[in-house]
């Protein structure tokens, strides 16, 4: 076990001087243990148009969740959307005989669920 920390440890010191040049260029801590927190739109209320009418902001997730976009639809007429992040993201759709729900769910690049 000794052995495997001393190479943990040597490998890690080796990187080291390229991790820290990650980080004074502005990258997050996440990236040295293998994750990075993911940056979604998150909006209550999208308008038809694209505009957000309710609780706008900038999320960033933890852990497993990834950014979606719901997005609601009366026939072929897109009615409203949500936007935000999820720890259960389904990418599906919900048909009735005139409305529909559109989840999509993503988590490949930052702000990946815009409208």
């Amino acid at each position: 076990m000794g052995a495997r920390l001393l190479l943990l440890f040597l490998g890690f010191s080796v990187a080291w001087p390229c991790l820290q040049g990650e980080l004074d260029r502005g990258a997050s801590l996440t990236v040295l243990f293998g994750f990075t927190a993911l940056k979604c739109y998150q909006c209550h209320q999208v308008s038809a148009s694209g505009v957000c009418e309710s609780g706008r902001r900038v999320y960033q997730t933890r852990g497993n969740q990834q950014c979606f976009v719901r997005k609601i639809y009366e026939g072929k007429k897109l009615l409203y959307g949500l936007q935000g992040c999820e720890d259960l993201c389904i990418p599906m759709s919900f048909f009735r005989p005139s409305v529909r729900v559109h989840f999509e769910c993503c988590k490949d690049r930052p702000f990946c669920n815009k409208f």
